[in-house]
């Protein structure tokens, strides 16, 4: 990720997390170029259908559908109603299509300005402080544009400080209140892999809400901080998982006379912690054959001497 895209004509040689603002809106320019302009929207297919219902909103698509003024759906539903009425045109499927698809690039490539003029100064002057008014050791500075893009390595580094910083201090708090470090998981979860990341983002957090309303959650658990992290799996589709820490009320979490174990298990896109009991897992060597993932609902079956999770 070293090489250098000072400027969105550029793309960087080597594949890697960009550093700098400037490197991650050369990638996202790069990106509406190859991947957005270029994609192919089939009418017949549901993936083209749901890209025309996020993005066609903006374009009259409610009015197109016959839908009365005002009225708000969801994506899911709308792409039902664009593959009922509009789908059956391909011409006019293909022209609205494309429109979305310009308003889409226009919208990443304003954020890609915005990534852009990040770090750059806003006048002739920059300055820097260590120390605030009261003489505490800090650093700050003005006169240079940030831009609080969530995707931005610069702004997003001020953002984790902060976020560490608040769990820094919960975990404190916690100590004095005599939770060890015993009472510490981290836990991570995933979803099978999937073409559209808003569709993959609502179904593991409704596996994840439907998790807080069981029972044994609010008897075992005191408190939890939940990430959710999407990377490109080995096969070109998105993977989503969420990176989980939880405190808990003892150091082990029992069912019944049941001891709760953290396990490890490997699907086919790496290493997924998972949570099961000893009763839903027979051991065969170094792995676990079928049971019962407890928190998203899914099974774990044997194949070629690994645990294979599999998530519904």
């Amino acid at each position: 990720m070293e090489p250098e895209a000072s400027s969105p004509g550029k793309t960087r040689g080597k594949a890697g997390p960009p550093v700098t603002p400037s490197e991650l809106a050369a990638d996202l320019e790069a990106s509406i170029r190859t991947d957005h302009e270029r994609r192919v929207l089939v009418p017949h297919q549901r993936e083209p259908q749901t890209a025309l219902a996020r993005w066609g909103r903006a374009l009259g698509l409610e009015a197109e559908l016959g839908l009365p003024k005002g009225a708000r759906l969801d994506w899911e539903r709308l792409a039902d109603l664009v593959a009922q009425r509009i789908s059956l045109d391909p011409e006019r499927f293909t022209e609205l299509a494309a429109q979305a698809q310009a308003f889409e690039a226009y919208l990443l490539r304003r954020e890609a300005r915005t990534l852009e003029s990040c770090g750059t100064p806003w006048g002739r002057v920059v300055r820097l402080f260590w120390r605030d008014r009261k003489g505490r050791l800090v650093m700050r500075q003005r006169g240079l544009h940030a831009c609080k893009h969530r995707w931005c390595p610069r702004c997003g580094r001020s953002r984790q400080n902060r976020l560490a910083s608040d769990i820094e201090r919960c975990f404190e708090l916690a100590k004095e209140w005599g939770f060890r470090d015993q009472n510490y998981r981290f836990l991570t979860l995933t979803i099978r892999n999937g073409q559209d990341v808003s569709a993959l983002r609502k179904e593991a957090h409704k596996a994840w809400a439907k998790l807080q309303r069981t029972r044994w959650w609010p008897r075992h658990v005191f408190g939890w901080f939940r990430g959710t992290e999407v990377v490109t799996g080995q096969d070109g589709s998105w993977n989503l998982h969420l990176h989980i820490v939880l405190v808990l009320w003892a150091n082990q979490v029992t069912r019944g006379s049941k001891t709760m174990q953290f396990v490890t298990l490997e699907d086919e896109t790496g290493l997924v912690e998972a949570v099961a009991f000893p009763d839903a897992f027979q051991r065969r060597g170094s792995a676990y054959s079928v049971g019962e993932i407890v928190p998203v609902s899914g099974t774990a079956d044997l194949q070629d001497g690994v645990g294979i999770l599999r998530l519904k």
